[in-house]
């Protein structure tokens, strides 16, 4: 992710984990911002809304655990 890039806030289904693997982002959820720096993982629960935005360029990993109905 780019510096300063931006990912509004939103929504998903399934249960979150998100990985930092590179520089640093900031990440939102349940109104609280936490930065994130390699080796970070947050969980994240299913129609939780959260969102991210990229203050040093980097990557993030992010997996989506989709329940079979």
């Amino acid at each position: 992710m780019e510096a300063d890039k931006v990912s509004r806030e939103h929504q998903v289904q399934g249960e979150l984990i998100v990985q930092c693997l590179g520089g640093s982002v900031e990440f939102s959820v349940k109104g609280v911002t936490q930065l994130m720096v390699p080796g970070d993982l947050i969980c994240v629960a299913g129609g939780e809304a959260h969102g991210l935005k990229g203050v040093e360029d980097g990557s993030v990993l992010v997996t989506l655990l989709l329940h079979p109905v």
